[in-house]
């Protein structure tokens, strides 16, 4: 078992930058110069709240766009589902057609699912194929490939 000053420093490592917390629970063991093997890692990571997930993917958005979005939640705040009825919702996604899709695993609380650190961004890639739709309140748009 891993004793409280070496979980604590285990712990202070993984998380202090964003690198570290996609690091595996025995590369951040061996930069602590600590002998454990992965099992008992993930028993005293678990002891103090911290556990390995995968990471969530986030569109990636820059200072402009996140400052954009509060204005837009406050100016619609007060909207009746009347309203949300006359909006056209619509969602893409994207099939790869190549490339790397591997999944990254970060050390976080589970209150740090959406933390910055703790996101993987997404970028649009050129070799994909796109399906798009929409809904206008009950109404259903035709697929678009």
């Amino acid at each position: 078992m891993l004793d409280t000053p070496t979980r604590h420093r285990l712990l202070a490592t993984a998380t202090m930058r964003a690198a570290n917390k996609r690091m595996r629970l025995t590369e951040v063991a061996a930069a602590c110069s600590v002998q454990a093997c992965e099992n008992i890692l993930q028993k005293g990571f678990r002891r103090e709240g911290y556990s390995r997930r995968v990471a969530r993917n986030k569109p990636f958005l820059d200072e402009r766009k996140k400052g954009l979005r509060l204005p837009f939640v406050q100016a619609h705040q007060d909207w009746s589902r009347e309203d949300w009825h006359r909006v056209i919702w619509t969602d893409e996604c994207y099939i790869w057609l190549s490339g790397n899709t591997r999944r990254v695993w970060i050390t976080q609380r589970p209150r740090e699912k959406y933390y910055d650190n703790c996101l993987v961004p997404k970028f649009s890639k050129k070799n994909s194929i796109m399906v798009w739709s929409g809904i206008l309140g009950k109404k259903k748009c035709e697929l678009v490939l």
